[in-house]
């Protein structure tokens, strides 16, 4: 199935969009798009489709919950971006999104204990 984006934040200071997707990913992407041409971080942190996300006001830190029924805290620190096309060929998920809804059934992948970073928490 494609994955598609199914919820959508915006940081405070409108350098960063976090995008959540259903196959339990979250986004970081360099705003404005069309400047940066969907240069992102991909944070694989859930098992089922993101259907919150939070941005903490000094764009840090963002929040993310679940259809699977997880909660991921995820320290974003300084972000290192991907073109879309890198993310595709270092073995992630496909860095194109398309808008839609999520059929809810997730990707087959294993639970994580932990996302990317070190910082980061599944609660």
């Amino acid at each position: 199935l494609d994955e598609v984006a199914t919820c959508m934040a915006l940081c405070a200071d409108e350098q960063l969009l976090v995008v959540g997707t259903s196959h339990g990913n979250v986004r970081a992407y360099q705003w404005p798009l069309s400047q940066y041409k969907g240069r992102c971080q991909n944070y694989v942190s859930h098992m089922g489709p993101v259907t919150q996300l939070r941005v903490s006001p000094q764009g840090d830190t963002i929040f993310s919950a679940s259809a699977d029924g997880s909660l991921c805290i995820q320290h974003i620190g300084q972000v290192t971006f991907h073109d879309a096309d890198e993310l595709a060929q270092s073995g992630g998920e496909q860095g194109g999104l398309r808008a839609g809804s999520s059929s809810g059934g997730g990707s087959k992948k294993s639970p994580p204990l932990w996302a990317n970073h070190a910082d980061s928490v599944l609660v």
